[in-house]
């Protein structure tokens, strides 16, 4: 056979191959979706999970979920200020060398409610205050709650007719002032028939030196309450800071 007949031959076979496709790339093999392992970096809101390295191979582990502990702040309640209480005191003290010392008591009752008493008794008060077993006046009681004590005073009274009467026995009457009701929330000393006799009135009570502690509905058995003159005792501010 001659080089031209054999060389025709194979290229008729080449063109043979090529129309068949033999030398085509291969196709790479479809794989199903499901057969893919998906991998994804979760979010804060996930479950973390993570491949601990282990001498047995990988494992797969999902940590505990770590609840925030939240800390609340104590919440203290207003704690309300408890009220001081009026300590009663009577004007028969044993051995007293006074007699007519209501005035003296209704100072220490009132003096310990707003705490600037010391260890002074109701004889002790009267023989500072007056020195004498004798009636203490609103102007001198009223004086020495303020100079011994350093307390405030006002000086009222609930029926008008009173000041005429207080004049015309040489009372200085400037500094009274007419109410029409005396308050409850504060100790008052007040001196029942025009300066006879002193108690101290808070709450709603009376706090007598001689008869005890009453209420004030029951005063009208035993005095005039239209005829009387008080001192409103009240604390200073620069006292209640301290």
């Amino acid at each position: 056979m001659s080089k031209k007949i054999l060389f025709l031959l194979l290229a008729l076979l080449l063109i043979g191959a090529l129309a068949l496709g033999g030398c085509a790339p291969e196709e790479e093999p479809k794989v199903e979706e499901s057969e893919v392992e998906m991998a994804f970096t979760p979010t804060a809101s996930q479950t973390s999970e993570y491949i601990a390295e282990t001498g047995g191979g990988a494992i797969l582990e999902t940590p505990p979920i770590l609840e925030p502990v939240v800390t609340e702040e104590p919440t203290e309640e207003p704690t309300a200020v408890p009220k001081a209480e009026l300590e009663y005191i009577s004007q028969e003290e044993e051995g007293a060398s006074f007699g007519n010392d209501c005035a003296s008591a209704g100072v220490l009752m009132v003096a310990r409610y707003y705490g600037v008493a010391g260890d002074e008794t109701v004889d002790d008060i009267q023989y500072d205050m007056i020195g004498c077993n004798c009636f203490v006046p609103f102007d001198v009681l009223s004086d020495y709650l303020r100079t011994t004590y350093g307390l405030d005073v006002e000086v009222v009274v609930t029926f008008e007719p009173i000041i005429p009467m207080l004049s015309e026995n040489k009372y200085d009457t400037s500094g009274i002032t007419v109410v029409d009701d005396i308050p409850h929330d504060v100790p008052v000393i007040w001196s029942y028939n025009s300066n006879a006799h002193w108690v101290v009135r808070f709450e709603g009570w009376n706090y007598d030196p001689i008869f005890g502690k009453y209420l004030f509905s029951e005063t009208k058995d035993i005095y005039k309450p239209e005829l009387g003159l008080g001192l409103i005792v009240t604390q200073p501010e620069k006292q209640v800071s301290k």
